[in-house]
């Protein structure tokens, strides 16, 4: 059974389970101590591979997972998603929305077809905020519980908290990707749109802005070669690219009593990347 230096009983959801930082995220709440944990993709049988490693690694003994297939570009779907996870486990106390797209192909902003610009803005922005729109309906639903520091002192009290998984590509722009940036932007100011409104309630809404990651998307992107990924370890200060586990471990740090002062920010984790820029 492998332990967690952080404890976070409740129950977690987590959009795009099926692989990447999902999938490590999901893992990492099974370690963290959830009671429950609600896993959603639009693969049901890598999210079943997922139940099963995150059962493997729970720390609770009352674990219980609840995998629910959808895609998040569909209002139904999130609804869906929202009323089985309220249903079975009867609230949401940490919810990562994880699920999205990356550009298709690297392609200048003059040639991104509208049909390219719809897919993945109808996923990682409009979806992204029904989703948290939907968290927070059912967060402001439940009581206020006490958050305690390491010291064991009672230093807040919160309903929820929400971390929206974009990049750090949200701090500028990169070239040939004109579909997906805005989206970035998007979800970081949704982010704090959403913070602003309901921080008073107990509810923490904040972004992890993830710099490349040897992810599954990353490695199957069709532009993605070996002169790519030597380039970007270049340029990164710490010479290397991150893996979806060290992304998973600052989404659960802000899910986590450790950030219970946190709220509306955007948490670059890039190895230094951003920096050099």
């Amino acid at each position: 059974m492998s332990t967690s230096i952080i404890n976070l009983p409740g129950i977690a959801l987590v959009t795009g389970a099926s692989q990447g930082i999902g999938r490590a995220t999901a893992l990492g709440f099974a370690v963290a101590g959830v009671s429950g944990l609600v896993l959603s993709a639009r693969n049901k049988d890598k999210l079943e591979e997922t139940a099963a490693k995150a059962k493997e690694l729970a720390t609770n003994s009352s674990f219980e997972t609840l995998v629910v297939v959808g895609d998040i570009s569909q209002e139904n779907d999130i609804v869906n998603l929202i009323k089985k996870t309220v249903e079975k486990f009867g609230k949401i106390d940490y919810a990562v929305n994880n699920a999205g797209y990356i550009a298709q192909r690297f392609i200048p902003f003059a040639s991104i077809s509208t049909e390219e610009l719809d897919r993945v803005s109808n996923t990682n922005a409009r979806g992204s905020f029904l989703c948290t729109r939907e968290e927070i309906k059912v967060m402001l639903n439940q009581p206020l519980k006490d958050v305690k520091g390491l010291t064991g002192t009672t230093a807040s009290a919160e309903r929820g908290c929400i971390v929206n998984v974009s990049s750090a590509a949200a701090l500028g722009a990169m070239p040939m990707t004109g579909s997906y940036i805005p989206t970035t932007w998007s979800r970081l100011g949704m982010t704090k749109s959403a913070a602003v409104d309901h921080s008073a309630e107990g509810i923490r809404v904040n972004s992890l802005l993830a710099g490349y990651t040897v992810s599954d998307g990353f490695i199957s992107h069709p532009d993605a070669t070996a002169e790519l990924g030597a380039s970007l370890t270049n340029l990164n200060p710490m010479k290397r690219l991150a893996t979806p586990e060290e992304i998973a471990d600052a989404v659960i740090f802000l899910c986590s009593p450790l950030a219970r002062y946190i709220t509306g920010h955007g948490l670059t984790v890039d190895g230094g990347h951003s920096i050099t820029i």
